[in-house]
């Protein structure tokens, strides 16, 4: 596996695990509010059940209140009154349970009776002594200790097997004294409760002042799933410490509401699973595009070598050409002189083997003789000059060597090169090179860079122009540097065209000879080659300056 799919796998599996990870957070946290909103509204329902509890026992409170005060009111009664008026209470008041009251004096022996008792009679009879409970002597001894306050007696169970509370309150009628006692179905009144107000998965229990369990409802355990919360709720106004203990499972309002925190796990992990497949197939799409580009780019690169390779032959062969143009006239006039002075050297020859050779003849034909050696010597020396400049041009434009050498004396030669190319279009090159300016650089380079400005300008800054003028001005810029300026008369460049001139196959003259790399092989040269400079400004009608700084020590 290439390293670029290692490294994109390796991405791709961290943001699936951080994708995972985070949609299984938060939705760990979503449940978690979910479940904790699901226990709170529990524990609210628990505090609504136990306040309706309350408000019974104060209802059975103030029915015992009303007893009391009724027994005040009427002084000594007889058991028929009695029972008469706690009938009459049962027909008025909102109870949810047959009364059961008593009320008990001290007899001489210190033992206590049963002096009146109406309704359900589980734990007493008119006349008869109290059962021996130990819940109701308790009951009896804090009344006394508390006369005319009510009491809220132990629970205790009776003989029915439930559980009860008395309420006592010590009071003195008329000549009597007692207590009137009245007993508290706890266990119905928590079947009630259940009954009517607690839902499955709602579970409650009576605890004592030490929290021991006392009384629990007859639940139906098969209702009752897992216990997931308990909350302790203190039942106040009894007079002792009673506790419901509230117990919240699995199954109440059939559990806490996960729907949302299921849909983000999965969803979450749905769209992460389906961001790493896309960031995957991004990166696989990615890689073969970069492989295309990779590709284009290198044959580009490829195809631009050809095409200058085939700019240099180009040039060379305009070099080739020009130079042989201009090498034809002195080898004509060299050829013309050497057949002119054989002829003469024949004649010559005749006359002295005929015995006619004058003196006055033979001293002219020297001295033409001289005239047509010196015109071929001289011939031969520009010929030999030319092909000189040439050689060495051509010899550093097709090797691209680095070596001293004397600007001016290079320059030179190349303008030489390209004087035939110039004369035959009737253009002009100005040259103005500071003497004594040593390099080590690039001279072919250097050389195809003014080539190709010229080239540049013939074809495209004076096309419909006559007499084009350039000129080529160089002078050292401090001890380590030289500037050369490069300027033409032509057309000029429009503003919008002259920052895209050194891009690659950029030309006004697509379809018609221009390629488009002569001034981008310029800048390739100037910023690669020479390590130099190069600037450019132009306006539309007004010619083209080129300005380069160059190192005179290349890197």
């Amino acid at each position: 596996m290439k390293r670029f799919n290692i490294i994109y796998l390796v991405a791709v599996t961290i943001m699936l695990l951080l994708g995972i990870s985070t949609s299984v957070f938060t939705s760990y946290k979503v449940r978690q509010a979910a479940e904790q909103g699901w226990l709170n509204d529990g524990f609210r329902q628990a505090e609504r059940i136990s306040n309706i509890f309350i408000s019974w026992l104060d209802r059975e409170k103030e029915t015992f209140k009303g007893i009391t005060s009724l027994y005040y009111a009427t002084g000594d009664i007889s058991q028929e009154e009695f029972e008469a008026a706690i009938k009459l209470i049962e027909q008025t008041e909102d109870t949810i349970r047959t009364l059961s009251i008593a009320f008990v004096v001290p007899t001489a022996k210190g033992g206590m009776v049963v002096d009146l008792a109406a309704g359900g009679q589980e734990l007493w009879q008119a006349n008869y002594p109290l059962p021996d409970i130990p819940e109701i002597d308790a009951t009896l001894q804090r009344a006394f200790l508390s006369p005319e306050q009510m009491i809220v007696g132990p629970i205790f169970k009776a003989t029915d097997d439930n559980y009860k509370v008395l309420l006592g309150f010590a009071l003195q009628s008329g000549v009597a004294s007692g207590v009137l006692l009245s007993t508290v179905d706890i266990s119905n009144l928590l079947d009630g409760l259940v009954d009517l107000y607690v839902p499955d998965g709602l579970n409650i229990s009576l605890l004592l002042e030490n929290q021991q369990l006392l009384l629990m409802p007859g639940l139906n355990p098969v209702k009752q799933g897992e216990i997931k919360a308990e909350k302790v709720l203190r039942i106040m106004g009894v007079g002792k410490e009673w506790y419901f203990n509230w117990q919240v499972h699995d199954n109440y309002e059939g559990g806490p509401d996960i729907v949302l925190a299921t849909a983000i796990m999965l969803g979450g992990s749905i769209i992460t699973l389906l961001l790493s497949a896309l960031t995957w197939i991004q990166a696989l799409q990615n890689e073969r595009i970069s492989q295309k580009v990779n590709e284009k780019t290198e044959q580009l690169q490829k195809t631009q070598k050809q095409l200058i390779h085939s700019e240099k032959m180009a040039a060379l062969g305009s070099l080739v050409a020009g130079v042989s143009h201009e090498l034809n006239t002195p080898i004509g006039n060299s050829l013309v002189a050497s057949s002119s002075l054989k002829e003469r050297m024949v004649k010559l020859k005749q006359a002295f083997e005929q015995g006619t050779l004058k003196k006055s003849t033979l001293e002219d034909s020297l001295i033409q003789a001289i005239d047509e050696s010196d015109l071929i010597e001289l011939n031969i020396y520009k010929a030999t000059e030319l092909i000189g400049s040439f050689k060495q041009v051509s010899t550093d434009q097709t090797s691209d060597r680095k070596r001293k050498f004397e600007l001016k004396k290079a320059l030179q030669d190349v303008i030489k090169t390209l004087s035939p190319m110039l004369k035959q279009n009737h253009f002009q090159l100005e040259a103005d090179i500071e003497e004594d300016i040593a390099m080590d650089s690039y001279p072919g380079p250097l050389g195809q860079v003014i080539a190709n400005f010229v080239n540049n300008s013939i074809v495209h800054a004076f096309e419909g122009i006559e007499n084009g003028k350039m000129s080529l001005k160089a002078y050292a810029l401090g001890e380590d540097k030289v500037k050369l300026i490069y300027k033409d008369n032509g057309c000029g460049i429009e503003k919008d065209r002259v920052n895209r001139i050194f891009d690659p196959f950029y030309t006004t003259k697509l379809g018609k000879g221009g390629s488009g790399l002569g001034l981008n092989i310029v800048y390739n040269i100037i910023i690669n080659v020479l390590a130099g400079e190069i600037s450019v400004s132009s306006e539309k009608g007004k010619g083209t300056t080129f300005t380069l700084i160059l190192p005179r020590i290349a890197a």
